[in-house]
Parts: structure tokens; C-alpha cells; sequence
């Protein structure tokens, strides 16, 4: 409604200049169109456009008014909501006329006053003049006692009646709460508002939709509105205005046919628009009367005439009122208001009187107002503070508090002696529309008088509005439904639930002779009503197989809760499911990333094969998709068969396929996740965490292409058993794989690694997945020395782990070893005994016990390099206290690179290789001991050419335990192609120079993760002061003698070394050492190259050694070798 102020001028008349108002803030302000005075600066027109008081944390009293010239013959409305309860210090005031623009000083008017002290709170109007106030009249105690919010209006009329009405339900019905008589003033010159706060209250103001307009003379008689049975003698009429309580208080004004007469008693209620009139005589059930009514009239004086009526008392029975339909999701917003409502519809030809019914949504009941639906009209049910905004449609009706759930809910009548007079239990599914169900569109009933139909008499609205409140359904069909069999399912053997499409007549749902299952099972021997008259447990004599097809015939026409009969014959099929078992149903195919598509629709899907010989019922089976966990909601799969699972988007296009089951909000990540079907018990069935570098074909990994199964029933193997699809359209959805075979054998099962938790706990890790039965047996476990265990916890859902706790620490120094015994089993059930771990609280890392052993930074293959790491210290080390970190050597690259290292608990001499793929370097080399091949999802990328390693405590960076500064010139020079060839250190006693490391040989395929390296070499020892490993040596890079080991032991520190190396015709070939301080001992590796890095030929060398001390000791040494090879 547009803003007005209209000025009329009667200048031919001696009457005054006067205003109406017309006031709604829809344009966002009050400094015009009229022009609001007073404390402006303490109000506001918020987001909803009303007049609010703004004055956050302050106390005290603000106004705010408004020329205007109305007094005499004068109607007033508008909204008020005081968000508190009402008191002395917290209360408004409404003047209504004033003669002075200060409406907080003295003046003359009338004004309605909100609040007082005490806990009787009434509206009351008010005579002011100057400071003093006197009172007119007086509306219902309490009626404001805590926050409200209503609608006022207020009539003066020129003989000197006031007469106040309030509407608190903001319906448009008035009820009068109070009149009065005072003719004191006749002009004025503002209207406006008078706030008193405490800082607490000092924004929960509100006024909105004013109105002050001249009240013309009421020449019109009342009418009756509403006739209504109460009971079996009352007799209830509903007037559109107040009347005379004199006229309607008089029995004689109203007489019923057929021998009732006149009521013995008449009660006119406090607004004076309802009058309850009682006979001595009850009225006949379904007898149809008529009441004569005279002589009413209103205030005015306006006698309404002669009135006949027709009127039935009928039992009030179920389904006469019933739910109609529901807007639980009204955004976005497609026309209709942006709020929630329900309709219900008054199938009866009466009117019927919902005073004190209750409406129950979920767990919270409200209680209807007094409030008439008439014979087969319509009623909206809406928040209280929403009315408005529906009152365009229908009559509405309005709560406190209303919330429907947009999933769905259980929504119930109740009439007040708690008879249940509809029920409905709405989901989202009920839409039956996927662009509908997203907001914005009513859930609506197709028939209302099909009241026996649930689910298949509702969906989506097809109004261009989103919804028809208050009016027919546009959808309304009335063709009859008859009853059908909705669904069978075996509860529990030999019990069936079966359900039907609508209530049913009890005597014939629990009749046992109109139930037969064949093949040899016979009559229903029992029937128990389920929940409600749609569905019945059926129990019979017999169990029921697994595997075999049964079916269920109705052998009498069944009929629903109004009579109609379902049509014979009627069957239903059904099957006893096999109780699924770990790798029952496993996941066959996964397309993570379908673009670009190759041959399939451009959608992600997963395919489920059901590995068993008989039907698996996944009915509210879970599948968890990484982070996401969707439900699927009925679906039986046949043994060896496949279905599709997808979004339900994607059914149509994958129907072609094969079975598919939609989910919403379906979605794989194209980098990988973790994959668990669960069944109903939430059991694991089957579990995967794929990864995109599963792919081995770089071009399949971008898009298009599935990962598939190789072998359904190699469903422990998880990595092992999932390739890229070779199939020409990129993958197999609902068909055998295209790579359906044998999948490769795993490594054996071995006990990865022991992490110490805390000093009564350790974690166990296993390099397979485990059953999980076992492995939460204690009993399959011994600990040496014994330790007694007080506690398992597996670790799903891979079961690769378990947490195993202890009653008592364990003690310092003390090396412990957990076996495994008889009856643990791995995940395919093979037998898991005999293996060992060690395990023990761990010391604290120094400098130096822990070394870079060997690095390929340089792969053969994607995701292939890795990092050795070597405990040389005689202690036990925690790894998840170390860090890696590493810094590439240039100017502009000063970034620390880090990542953490997982527990694993090392003893001494212990290896561990960390990488990207484990699998991925195993593909490549072979390891001792594959288990200590870790991934790591933060693996550093290592640069070709050269990088700074760090290996550090993971609490402090500086806190170094040992550095590396590999270079690519570190490789065996005579290497043509050092691309996937590793770098090893010689000797752990040498440290990191470059003399120390020496590239793989190439027996060992260029690598050695994980265990002693094909370069190592023990410190050797010796009595001179320089001696040779071995006399022979040959660079052949076989991982035999490949280099030189020169020896030296000083009998005191402080000598510089110059080593030459010359051949037999005494040519010198390299300057292998130049002017190095010597240690005590040490060791130097001459790898049978010359200064210019060319490979030395065969034959005899001679090595002269130079070393010298700051004494001026001079001593020379000479030692021959043979530089040998293959002929």
C-alpha cells in the first residue's frame, strides 16, 4: 500500500480543515508524505518497513507524531508489538488526538495506554488535560501482562462513545475490549507515539499500518456470519459487528422449528459479536432445523432483518477437517508470501467451530483461537506475525510460534475431546517434482475427499504461484483411487509387513483368511495392525527361504476406510534377503571424473555388485562418500547383478545401463576418497579409498575413464584389485568389467609398524586389512615380557590398525614383543598367526641419531621418489617427533618445504623409506622390507638438480638432527641416464660429503628402499697409516667392489693429506685428495675416474700419499691397486 496524506478542502463550508492518514513506511522513511516530528533521530523504519524505536542501550522516553485533524466521528487503527512485558518504566502510549506537537509535556487529547505496574496489564484509553489524566474505559485485565503483538482500533463517534477493539491474532476480526463515554474536546492537531524504556527495551518498540480516517454513520443492519453447533443445545451465531447486548440477550429474538422454541438462556461474549444460545432440548443427530432470528442490532441502532437459517447437528468425526496443503519451503519465493502456512479443508457440510483444537506439528501443539470454518471452505494456519501478509487469500489464523521441516513431518488435528481427526506424516518425496522441491512450492492434495489416500493424493502445486492458500487446489482431481498394494517386506522371519497405498477398513485389514503366500507357505495364521490402518504385520507358520520367489495374493476385495474395494487380483512379490557379510556387496566401478565423456553420460557414478548367491536388500543401507554420508533408501540387488548408483539427476541417462539407484546430492571427488557402504546396522560391508594416481595411464587420469574392479571377490586388496577401464567408452557401468581377471597377489601380511601412544598404549598396524572380529579379540595377542591387556579398540573402517591399552605402564629400557596367535585372520579370512613386532617407550632424539641414507629424487616413475632414513644410534626412536623439511638451493627459493613424519617406532639399524605412492615404488624395486615403505600425502617434491634436506625435530626447525646438500654431479659420473637411479651413502661414518654418497648399483635395479644399501661399506681399520679395502676393485657398477675404500688411522691428529693417483706408466691421472685435515681415522672412496671424469682403463695404479703437520713433519707413503673389470 502506497503512503498517503489526502487534504480536502471544504471552503464552502463552515466546517474545519481536516486529515486522514494513511501511514505504512513501505517507502523507507518518515521525514515525508507525512512528515513525522518529535525525537526522529530515535527511530528507525527497519527491514520489515515498521516504526522502530532505535536507541540501543540508552534509557528514558522518545515520541514521535504527526499532524492530524480527526476527533469527532473519527475511526483510528494500527499495529503494535511491544517485544517485552509490559510495565511503569516499560510501556507506550498511543495519543490518538493532541493540541500540542510535545506529546511528553502538558496538553490536551487522548491517547490508549500500554503498560502499567503490576501484572494486570490492560489497553486503556485516557482523557488528558494539561499534566492530568482520567480514565474512559477499561479492556480485558492481563490481555498485555507479557509481549504482544495486535492490531487497535479505536471509533469516537459524536454523541461522545469511545469504543476500543483489538485483533491480537491479526485476523481482521475485531473484538471489542472496552467503551466508553467523554465528549470533552473537539479538535486536535497531532496523532503520534510516546515511548518509555529501560536500556534493556530500548529497540522492542514496534508500530506499523496506520490509519486515521473519518467514521462515516453506520447505516447498515449486522448480519449473521456464522452458525455453529456446539454442542448437542447450543446454538452458536457469529455477527460481522458488534450488536446490542440488549437485543441479543433477548431469547425471544430467536426460535428453532420442530418443536425446540426459544433458547432458555443467551451469553453475548465481550466483544458483543458471538452469542452462545442454549435450548433445553438436544438437538437431533443429522435432523436439519431452522432458526428464525429477529430484532437483532448493532450499536448504531441498525435492526438487522427477519433471518432463517438452516442448520444439522452432526457428530464431528474423523476426516471432516483435514490437512490440505502445506508450504514448508516458501523460499525462494515463486509469488506467494515468503513464509510457511498450512490449509485445511472442512469436508463436512457444517460448519464447525475449532475453538480450543489442537494443531500438533511434530512434538509442539498449539491451540486454535475461536475461530469457524465453514461447510467445505478452506482455513490458512500461518505464524502470528505473518497473518497479513495471507489475508489476500482467506481467512488465516495465526500461532506464536510455527516451523514446518522442509525434509518432512508428522502433522495431526485433534478436536478438544482429543479425537484425532487427521493425521499425515509428509516427506520431501511427496513433491514428486525435483525442480519443486528446492523452495518456493506447496505440497498440495489432489482429492480431499480421497482422505483414505496418503502419499499418492499429494504433490508439488501447479499454480504459476507456487500454491493456492485459501482456495481450491489447482490440481484438484476427484476420480476415485482405488486401494492398492503399496509395499511387502519381511520383517522378520515369517513375519511380513504389508503395506497399502491408503487406510483400510480395520475389520478387513485383520482378517488372516484374505492373506495366502505360495509356493507352501498357506494362509496368514495372524494380523497385527502396524502403526496405523495402512499397513499389517502377517505372520505365518512356516519360515521363509532365502533365495526363493514368493508370492503374497489378497483372496477378498479388501476395502479402504470409506468402503470402496480393491480390485482382485491382487498379488506381491517378495524374497527373503541373505544377510549380508563382509564383500556381499562390494564397490565394482568408480567414476570420480566423467568429463570429458568418451562413450557414457557426463555424469559420476559408482557401480555395487552383489558378490553372494542369493537377493541383499539394501533398503536404508548408508554409502559414505568421503566427508558425505547419503542413505539409500529401498533397493533389493539380485545375486551377481549389478546396480548404478548415481545423483538423481543422472537416472534417466544410466537407466539404459542398467538398475540405478538415484541419490541427491550424489558426488565423488575427482582426487580421491574414502568409499564405505555400510549396511542398516551400520556394519562395515565394503570400504575403498580410491585415489586419482591410482590411474596408471596419465591421459585416463584426467577424465573420462573409471577405475575398475579387476575381481569382485578380491575385495580385501583395495589398490591392487582397481586399474583404469580399458573399455571403449571409458567404462562398464551395470556390465562385467572390462578388466575382469585375477588381481595380483599381495605382499605378505606382515605387522607394519608399533606406534607408542602414550606409555600404556600402543597402536598396531598391519600391512593388510584384518577381519574385525579377530582383530578385537585380546586373545589372539601375547605380549613378551607379559603385559596384561586391558583393552582393544579397532580402527575402521579399513580394520589395518587397532589400539591395544594396558593395565599398568609399560616400563623404561624394557623391549617389548607382541605375537600374533591362532585365530587372527586378515580380511579374507587366511590365517594371520606368527607375526612379531617389537615395541617400547622410546628416547629422546639427539643430534646425529637419525641419518639421510638414501635418496632418488630423479623417479622413473610419477609419484616414485623417496627419502631413507637410517636409525644409527643403539636407542629407540619415535618418528612423529621428526620433520622433513627442504630448501632449494637458489636465490629466489628460500621456502621451508615441510612434512611431518607418521609414528613408527625404529630400533637400531632400523630403515625407513618415506614417499608420495608406496606402490608406486614398489612397482620399481624391491625392498626387504616393504612395510617400511611409507606414504605420505605431504611428501616433499624433490628438485633434480640440487636441494638442502633438513631432518628435524617437528616442535623446533632449528633443533637439526642431520642435512643433506645433495647435488645431481654426485652420481657415478660414467652413468649415461641417472633417471630413476638413487644416491646412497657409503659409510655411516662419513657423514654427507659427496665422497660418501655413490649412486645405486645397478644389481638392485638403481634403488634400495627400506633396506642396507648395495654402495655400504663398514668403517674399515688398519695398523698403517693408510690401507686398501681390497687390492682389486671394479667400477662396473655391479655392487661389487664398485669403488676403492682407502683406509687411514693416525696415530695423532693434525696431518693435511695430499693423495695422487697415478697409472703404470707414472702418468698422474687425479688429484683424489688435496690438502684435507685428517681425523684419527676415516675413510676415502676413489670410484676409478680422472680429473677429467673420464673411466680410468685397466691396470695397475699407483697411490701416493703426501701428509704433513704444522711441525713441518713430512711423510710419504705408497700403496698399488688394480682397476679390473669385465673382458
Amino acid at each position: 500500500m502506497n503512503k498517503t496524506l489526502l487534504l480536502i478542502f471544504l471552503g464552502i463550508f463552515s466546517w474545519p480543515v481536516w486529515a486522514q492518514i494513511d501511514e505504512d513506511f513501505s517507502d523507507g522513511n518518515f521525514s515525508e508524505n507525512p512528515e513525522w516530528i518529535g525525537n526522529a533521530d530515535h527511530f528507525i523504519v527497519n527491514d520489515d518497513f515498521q516504526l522502530q524505536l532505535n536507541q540501543e542501550g540508552e534509557a528514558g522516553a522518545s515520541s514521535l507524531g504527526t499532524p492530524s485533524l480527526f476527533i469527532d466521528s473519527t475511526c483510528w487503527e494500527f499495529d503494535i508489538r511491544l517485544a517485552f512485558s509490559p510495565s511503569s518504566n516499560n510501556n507506550a502510549r498511543v495519543y490518538l488526538t493532541a493540541n500540542e506537537e510535545d506529546l511528553q509535556g502538558d496538553l490536551n487529547g487522548y491517547f490508549l495506554q500500554f503498560g502499567e505496574s503490576g501484572s494486570s496489564d490492560a489497553i486503556e484509553l485516557f482523557k488528558q488535560n494539561g499534566s492530568e489524566v482520567e480514565s474512559i474505559c477499561r479492556g480485558t485485565e492481563a490481555a498485555i501482562a507479557s509481549s504482544f503483538s495486535a492490531r487497535i482500533k479505536v471509533v469516537h463517534r459524536l454523541n461522545g462513545d469511545w469504543l476500543v477493539y483489538s485483533d491480537f491474532d491479526h485476523t481482521g476480526q475485531f473484538y471489542l475490549e472496552a467503551n466508553g463515554q467523554d465528549n470533552t474536546y473537539h479538535s486536535t492537531s497531532y496523532f503520534g507515539f510516546v515511548c518509555t524504556y529501560t536500556s534493556s527495551n530500548a529497540t522492542k518498540f514496534y508500530f506499523d499500518n496506520i490509519k486515521v480516517v473519518y467514521y462515516e454513520a453506520d447505516e447498515q443492519a449486522p448480519e449473521v456470519t456464522a452458525l455453529v453447533v456446539r454442542n448437542p443445545n447450543e446454538l452458536s451465531l457469529s455477527f460481522n459487528e458488534a450488536v446490542s447486548a440488549e437485543a441479543a440477550a433477548n431469547s425471544a429474538n430467536y426460535l428453532v422449528n420442530y418443536g425446540i422454541g426459544s433458547p432458555i438462556s443467551v451469553e453475548l461474549n465481550q466483544a458483543q459479536t458471538q452469542a452462545i444460545l442454549y435450548f433445553s432440548q438436544e438437538f437431533v443427530l443429522d435432523q436439519t432445523y431452522q432458526i428464525t432470528i429477529n430484532n437483532i442490532s448493532d450499536l448504531s441502532g441498525n435492526i438487522m432483518s427477519e433471518t432463517q437459517m438452516e442448520f444439522r447437528r452432526s457428530q464431528i468425526q474423523a476426516f471432516d477437517v483435514v490437512f490440505n496443503e502445506i508450504m514448508a519451503d516458501p523460499s525462494p519465493s515463486v509469488g506467494l508470501p515468503d513464509a510457511e502456512f498450512l490449509e485445511i479443508y472442512n469436508n463436512s457440510l457444517s460448519s464447525i467451530d475449532l475453538n480450543n483444537w489442537i494443531l500438533k506439528i511434530g512434538e509442539s501443539e498449539k491451540t486454535f483461537p475461536n475461530v469457524v470454518i465453514e461447510a467445505q471452505s478452506y482455513l490458512i494456519l500461518c505464524k502470528q506475525s505473518n497473518i497479513s501478509q495471507f489475508l489476500p487469500f482467506g481467512l488465516c489464523v495465526g500461532f506464536s510460534s510455527f516451523s514446518l521441516t522442509n525434509s518432512g513431518q508428522d502433522l495431526y488435528l485433534f478436536s478438544p475431546d482429543g479425537s484425532l481427526i487427521h493425521q499425515i506424516s509428509y516427506t520431501q518425496d511427496w513433491y514428486k517434482d525435483s525442480e519443486k522441491d528446492d523452495g518456493g512450492w506447496t505440497i498440495a492434495q489432489i482429492n480431499p475427499q480421497a482422505f483414505c489416500v496418503e502419499e499418492d493424493n499429494w504433490k508439488a502445486s501447479e499454480s504459476i504461484i507456487g500454491g493456492t492458500p485459501g482456495t481450491e487446489n489447482i490440481i484438484f482431481d476427484n476420480t476415485p483411487m482405488a486401494p492398492e498394494i503399496k509395499s511387502i517386506s519381511i520383517h522378520d522371519n515369517p513375519l511380513l509387513l504389508l503395506s497399502f497405498n491408503q487406510h483400510m477398513d480395520l475389520d478387513d485389514l485383520t482378517d488372516a483368511t484374505a492373506y495366502e503366500v505360495s509356493p507352501d507357505i498357506g494362509l496368514a495364521q495372524q494380523v497385527s495392525v502396524f502403526d496405523s490402518s495402512t499397513a499389517v504385520f502377517l505372520r505365518f507358520d512356516k519360515d521363509f527361504e532365502v533365495g526363493v520367489n514368493y508370492t503374497l495374493s489378497i483372496l477378498k476385495p479388501l476395502r479402504n476406510c470409506v468402503g470402496e474395494s480393491m480390485t482382485l487380483p491382487a498379488e506381491a512379490s517378495f524374497v527373503l534377503s541373505k544377510i549380508a557379510e563382509v564383500g556381499d556387496v562390494v564397490i565394482n566401478e568408480i567414476m570420480a571424473d566423467p568429463d570429458p565423456a568418451i562413450g557414457l553420460p557426463p555424469y559420476e557414478y559408482l557401480e555395487l555388485f552383489n558378490n553372494a548367491s542369493a537377493p541383499i536388500d539394501l533398503s536404508q543401507w548408508s554409502l559414505q562418500l568421503g566427508s558425505s554420508t547419503k542413505t539409500i533408501d529401498s533397493y533389493v540387488i539380485s545375486p551377481q547383478s549389478f546396480v548404478i548408483v548415481c545423483s538423481t539427476d543422472a537416472e534417466s541417462a544410466f537407466s539404459e545401463f542398467g538398475e540405478v539407484i538415484g541419490i541427491s546430492g550424489f558426488s565423488l571427488a575427482n582426487t580421491g576418497a574414502q568409499l564405505v557402504l555400510r549396511n542398516n546396522d551400520g556394519a562395515v560391508i565394503h570400504e575403498i579409498n580410491y585415489k586419482n594416481n591410482w590411474y596408471e595411464d596419465e591421459s585416463k587420469a584426467q577424465g573420462g575413464w573409471s577405475l575398475e574392479a579387476i575381481e569382485s571377490q578380491a575385495y580385501c586388496l583395495a589398490r591392487l584389485n582397481f586399474e583404469e577401464s580399458v573399455h571403449e567408452n571409458g567404462g562398464s557401468p551395470g556390465d562385467w568389467n572390462s578388466l575382469m581377471g585375477l588381481a595380483p597377489e599381495p605382499e605378505d601380511l606382515k605387522i607394519q609398524g608399533v606406534e607408542m601412544i602414550s606409555d600404556s598404549k600402543i597402536r598396531i598396524l598391519f600391512t593388510q586389512k584384518m577381519d574385525s572380529m579377530s582383530l578385537a579379540n585380546a586373545f589372539n595377542y601375547a605380549i613378551e615380557p607379559e603385559k596384561y591387556i586391558e583393552n582393544l579398540q579397532i580402527e575402521g573402517p579399513q580394520y589395518t590398525s587397532l589400539v591395544m591399552s594396558f593395565e599398568e605402564d609399560l616400563e623404561e629400557g624394557q623391549i617389548y614383543t607382541l605375537s600374533t596367535l591362532e585365530g587372527l585372520l586378515s580380511c579374507s579370512y587366511e590365517d594371520a598367526d606368527g607375526l612379531t613386532a617389537l615395541f617400547a617407550i622410546p628416547d629422546e632424539i639427539e643430534k646425529g641419531d637419525m641419518v639421510f641414507n638414501e635418496v632418488l629424487f630423479d623417479a622413473a616413475i610419477d609419484q616414485g621418489e623417496y627419502i631413507e632414513l637410517v636409525n644409527v644410534s643403539d636407542k629407540i626412536l619415535e618418528t612423529s617427533k621428526l620433520s622433513i623439511s627442504r630448501l632449494k638451493i637458489n636465490t629466489y627459493d628460500t621456502t621451508w618445504y615441510t612434512a611431518h613424519l607418521p609414528s613408527t617406532l625404529l630400533f637400531p639399524m632400523d630403515y625407513m623409506a618415506y614417499t608420495k605412492n608406496a606402490a608406486q615404488v614398489l612397482k620399481v624395486y624391491y625392498s626387504e622390507n616393504p612395510e617400511r615403505i611409507i606414504s605420505m600425502e605431504d611428501f616433499l617434491s624433490l628438485p633434480n638438480d640440487q636441494a638442502l634436506l633438513y631432518l628435524h625435530l617437528a616442535s623446533h626447525k632449528d633443533s637439526i638432527i642431520d642435512q643433506l646438500s645433495y647435488e645431481e654431479s654426485w652420481h657415478y659420473s660414467l652413468l649415461n641416464n641417472t633417471q630413476g637411479v638413487s644416491l646412497e651413502k657409503i659409510s655411516f661414518a662419513l657423514g654427507n660429503v659427496k665422497s660418501n654418497w655413490h649412486s645405486a648399483a645397478s644389481q638392485v635395479n638403481y634403488g634400495t628402499p627400506a633396506y642396507q644399501n648395495s654402495q655400504f661399506q663398514e668403517e674399515g681399520s688398519s695398523s698403517a697409516a693408510f690401507e686398501l679395502q681390497t687390492e682389486i676393485f671394479s667400477p662396473d657398477n655391479d655392487g661389487v667392489d664398485d669403488v676403492l675404500q682407502i683406509n687411514y688411522k693416525m696415530k695423532e691428529a693434525g696431518f693435511t693429506l695430499n693423495l695422487m693417483i697415478y697409472d703404470a706408466r707414472g702418468r698422474q691421472i687425479t688429484h683424489l685428495v688435496k690438502n684435507e685435515l685428517l681425523g684419527q681415522s676415516g675413510s676415502f672412496f676413489w670410484n676409478g675416474a680422472s680429473d677429467d671424469n673420464e673411466k680410468c682403463p685397466m691396470g695397475i695404479y699407483l697411490l701416493y700419499f703426501e701428509y704433513f703437520d704444522l711441525n713441518g713433519q713430512v711423510k710419504k707413503e705408497k700403496r698399488t691397486t688394480v682397476l679390473g673389470g669385465r673382458l
